[in-house]
């Protein structure tokens, strides 16, 4: 929790208060945590008039394109500032085609050959000229408005599921729908973990359709979009028809280390997990070396319908 007046921030955060002034300055951003970077990025990008001014007046602006923040269409911006020690940085600004308002930023640093890659930060909720009580910027924090955060599980992208049921975790439709991959369960699943620009998936998809029909009934494939954009996964898609698949992409797009992929340990591509219909999860394994390899496999747990 923050608030930032333009001048102070005050913050709470892991079970700690205090404040700062000028969370920004001259060399660069003064951030004790997210909490306050969170709030800093925000103030910068709606409403520092001098920051946007000397942006737009730099001539170090390009387009980069059309990508989406939680299923809404942005551009694409990258603000460019070459510093006088020989490094650079530059700042991804995801724009709302809608509203015309900040939905994400990321900013990528390089100095002396060594490049710094931040999180990106994603405004999930925006309000347009909301109305806050005047008490809202005199908050005081305290350490019991926020608590610790917990460590992230380590989990080893080389464990073994098998046995595991189908986890609860969210996957995206097309529409931007959230479901469950627990809601998937009541007919065995071949679950492939893909991304567009890898061959690989793409013949892997080759051969599954082939197979589609000796095991029509009895298996459902369910094709979960990793590690690319939104609005490529959803253009190739599009551009392949033949492929009758259940499609769903991972809410993290195109984040690499997704909770989803974490789970399942989908570090590379394809990947399969076969889930029975009872929702355990019957077998794991990565790569795709051929159509016959991929139905000996298949073979060994299901029984497909026709020779």
């Amino acid at each position: 929790m923050s608030v930032l007046d333009g001048d102070i921030t005050r913050y709470s955060a892991d079970g700690i208060a205090g404040e700062i002034r000028r969370t920004f300055f001259a060399g660069g951003q003064i951030v004790p945590n997210r909490s306050a970077s969170d709030v800093a990025i925000t103030w910068r990008m709606l409403l520092d008039r001098d920051y946007l001014s000397t942006a737009i007046e730099s001539g170090n602006i390009v387009y980069a394109g059309k990508d989406d923040i939680d299923g809404e269409l942005c551009h694409t911006v990258l603000y460019v500032r070459v510093g006088e020690d020989s490094g650079s940085t530059t700042d991804w600004y995801w724009i709302s085609a809608k509203t015309g308002l900040l939905r994400a930023v990321q900013r990528a640093s390089l100095r002396r050959g060594a490049t710094r890659l931040t999180d990106r930060s994603i405004i999930s909720i925006l309000r347009i000229n909301p109305r806050f009580p005047p008490s809202v910027f005199s908050y005081v924090p305290t350490p019991a408005d926020s608590t610790p955060e917990p460590p992230a599980p380590r989990i080893s992208a080389t464990r073994s599921v098998q046995g595991m049921r189908l986890p609860d975790l969210e996957v995206k439709d097309a529409s931007y729908a959230s479901l469950k991959l627990s809601d998937l369960v009541g007919e065995p699943l071949l679950i492939l973990f893909w991304t567009p620009w890898y061959g690989a998936c793409y013949d892997e998809m080759q051969a599954l359709a082939k197979l589609e029909s000796d095991y029509r009934g009895s298996l459902r494939v369910v094709a979960i979009a990793v590690q690319d954009s939104r609005l490529n996964v959803l253009s190739w898609i599009k551009d392949h028809p033949q492929f009758a698949f259940t499609f769903v992409t991972d809410p993290e797009l195109p984040e690499a280390a997704s909770r989803l992929a974490a789970y399942f340990g989908a570090s590379a591509t394809p990947l399969n997990v076969l889930v029975g219909a009872d929702g355990v999860i019957i077998d794991k394994w990565g790569g795709f070396g051929s159509a016959a390899e991929l139905e000996k496999k298949l073979s060994r747990y299901l029984q497909p319908l026709r020779k």
